[in-house]
């Protein structure tokens, strides 16, 4: 690639961040996470597991700053893996909000928002569900969070518009009241100071170095004729699901000459970066693949869900075929809709 071609790379760069921060200025539907006008993220965004003395100490805060540090730690304190970037607990957590969303929905309630959406949160999707005529019965062998065996719930269309309350059997109630009482306290550090814990560095080491460095400066090459595009899905009132999906000409990658590798590699890492200039999120995927499969549908195809806040981002992108050493990176800017109602309950 030639050096004027290269610095027409770096100038349209540059020149996506700006239009999104003249986006972001001019679009009355962006608004601060932490703004409480019409949104309360206790109750619009980690319902269905924030413990009581979590919510109580969220209303005891003073300001949006407090508040946002109060969600970054809510989720920081739940992640089995805090070495690294990936929070397995918050993915998993929206996924389920999502999957909700598609099986209890009615009229205008988003289905996480539903005593049943709020059960399969918490619990996880049923062992076995029976379709009665008044509604369903859900079967668990076993719940691990409350430790409860052969737990049934019997779920109930009393209103006769779709919302299902429950009738829990004996040893579920009996569950319920004897939750774990680790499950209901809140950690130490939280009640004391949450904005020192969070201002405290946080030591992740990215698997990708030479791919974070390719993606963040470049150069900006597109050597696998990488095609990027994104689709969106409504998780909680602020919380958005962004399908980011890739798409690779099979002519472009390599085979594994190595005869004991029974897989061909793709590496991912990308980087959502906020208008202010802080790393929103950065995930690193390793993606093995049977490249016959690939050349047989002529495409190398991967969609990764990723949860992020509504609002404006740039999200700098390379991947690298193992095989070849081919890699492509992309740097542009990204904005994900506010798929809620919020301005019309605030007119």
């Amino acid at each position: 690639m030639s050096r004027s071609e290269v610095r027409y790379r770096f100038m349209a760069r540059k020149l996506a961040l700006s239009l999104c921060l003249i986006a972001l200025l001019i679009s009355p539907t962006v608004q601060a996470f932490g703004s409480r006008d019409c949104y309360d993220p206790p109750k619009d965004e980690f319902d269905p597991i924030i413990t009581p003395q979590e919510r109580q100490f969220f209303y005891s805060l003073k300001n949006d700053e407090e508040r946002d540090l109060f969600i970054d730690l809510f989720w920081y304190r739940r992640d089995p893996t805090p070495e690294t970037y990936e929070n397995e607990f918050r993915d998993e957590y929206y996924r389920r909000v999502i999957e909700a969303n598609r099986l209890f929905s009615f009229g205008k309630t988003d289905g996480w928002k539903t005593e049943r959406g709020h059960f399969y949160i918490r619990y996880g999707k049923p062992d076995k569900i029976e379709r009665t005529k008044d509604g369903e019965v859900w079967s668990y062998a076993y719940i691990p969070e409350l430790d409860a065996k052969n737990v049934t719930v019997n779920w109930i269309d009393v209103c006769h518009c779709g919302d299902l309350q429950s009738q829990v059997s004996r040893n579920l109630a009996d569950a319920l009241l004897n939750v774990p009482k680790s499950e209901l306290s809140a950690e130490k550090m939280l009640l004391r100071d949450p904005k020192s814990f969070l201002n405290t560095p946080k030591k992740i080491r990215s698997k990708y170095t030479s791919l974070e460095q390719r993606a963040s400066k470049g150069p900006f090459l597109n050597e696998l004729a990488l095609q990027l595009s994104t689709d969106f899905n409504k998780a909680t009132d602020r919380t958005v699901e962004v399908l980011l999906k890739l798409n690779i000409p099979a002519a472009r990658i390599s085979q594994s000459q190595d005869a004991q590798d029974k897989a061909d590699v793709m590496h991912i890492y990308a980087s959502f970066v906020t208008l202010t200039g802080s790393i929103a999120m950065v995930i690193e995927r390793e993606v093995r693949f049977d490249l016959a499969s690939v050349a047989a549908q002529n495409n190398f195809n991967v969609e990764i869900p990723l949860y992020l806040r509504s609002g404006w981002y740039r999200i700098d992108l390379a991947v690298e075929d193992i095989n070849s050493g081919r890699i492509s990176t992309v740097s542009q800017g990204l904005k994900i809709p506010l798929l809620n109602a919020c301005e019309t309950r605030n007119k």
